[in-house]
């Protein structure tokens, strides 16, 4: 078992710290009137920064060198799905085995958004890579099933679980499916930056 620099508890509390601060910022434009800030996304977006970052450290802590070298956000799958006529985004890849969808709250409100998922992580798995899940919150247990069904139990990680800690999970997770070459390079008495 990996002993992890953080846990789920201090993940989402680092999300609220940093959205404060992103909606303060905000605040800061010369052109802000007073409303209510209401950005479609902002919530998903920092928290998507704050799995990044984290996990970043995360991994030097484990001894990969310069792992943001190995990431890729906001990156463009090589292939259409069905019934769309555009190529979808992946919120991380890390290497060429590893995709990550990072959601702030659930992905499985509709029949349409389950099969987006089914069908991105069949391509996935077909290039012999692994389409990982991670949330700060689902909806309950219905759509926390729904989830594991699409991605599969092992990949899936939800935050806000009482019973365990799932950032430390979705850790271990990532360094296990990192290749060993990557993992053997930092072994290395002088190892090269990948």
């Amino acid at each position: 078992m990996i002993k992890t620099k953080y846990t789920a508890k201090e993940i989402l509390n680092k999300y609220d710290e940093q959205l404060e601060e992103a909606e303060k910022k905000l605040k800061e434009l010369t052109v802000y009137c007073g409303d209510k800030i209401k950005i479609n996304g902002l919530n998903g977006w920092v928290f998507e920064q704050v799995v990044q970052h984290h996990l970043t450290e995360e991994l030097i802590d484990l001894g990969i060198k310069n792992p943001s070298e190995l990431m890729m956000p906001q990156f463009p799958l090589t292939y259409e799905l069905e019934e769309k006529k555009k190529h979808p985004k992946i919120d991380l890849k890390i290497g060429n085995k590893i995709l990550i969808e990072i959601k702030g709250q659930g992905y499985l409100y509709s029949a349409s958004d389950q099969k987006k998922y089914e069908e991105i992580r069949k391509k996935v798995n077909e290039q012999d890579s692994e389409f990982l899940y991670i949330t700060k919150k689902d909806g309950g247990v219905r759509y926390r099933n729904a989830a594991k069904g699409t991605f599969g139990e092992e990949n899936c990680f939800f935050l806000d679980d009482k019973n365990e800690d799932n950032w430390q999970k979705f850790v271990e997770r990532v360094y296990e499916l990192l290749p060993e070459e990557i993992k053997s390079i930092t072994r290395n008495e002088n190892p090269i930056t990948i």
